[in-house]
């Protein structure tokens, strides 16, 4: 449904369970991420943080720390979204790292940086 531009149905179809499951988590994400998508941003950052605070494996919280940046940065709080990425360590998460530090350092001129970080992805 996102892919067909119909994000705000595709919210309306997601549980808001997060008992604990893997694949509650995953969901739970999903909904913070279509959240931002609609840039409803309060209630995105509700959600990764939550994620954050209960998720069930470094791995999961990871993905939660990593939106919980991008909602940062979209709200201009670079420090915060900075903190958030100095914590981030799984591979798998690297490249989308890298490409918000880039965002933040262009948001804030550090052009020279940014591009130190873009060489890095």
């Amino acid at each position: 449904l996102i892919e067909l531009g119909r994000t705000k149905e595709a919210l309306t179809l997601m549980t808001r369970d997060s008992s604990g499951t893997q694949n509650d988590w995953i969901g739970e994400h999903v909904r913070g991420m279509i959240l931002l998508r609609l840039d409803r941003l309060t209630e995105a950052i509700d959600v990764f943080r939550n994620g954050l605070e209960r998720g069930v494996s470094y791995r999961h919280k990871s993905f939660f720390r990593t939106a919980l940046a991008t909602a940062y940065v979209r709200q201009r709080q670079f420090e915060n979204a900075e903190e958030l990425l100095a914590d981030v360590s799984t591979k798998e998460l690297a490249a989308p790292v890298l490409a918000l530090r880039v965002q933040i350092d262009g948001m804030r001129h550090q052009f020279d940086r940014a591009a130190e970080h873009l060489h890095q992805i």
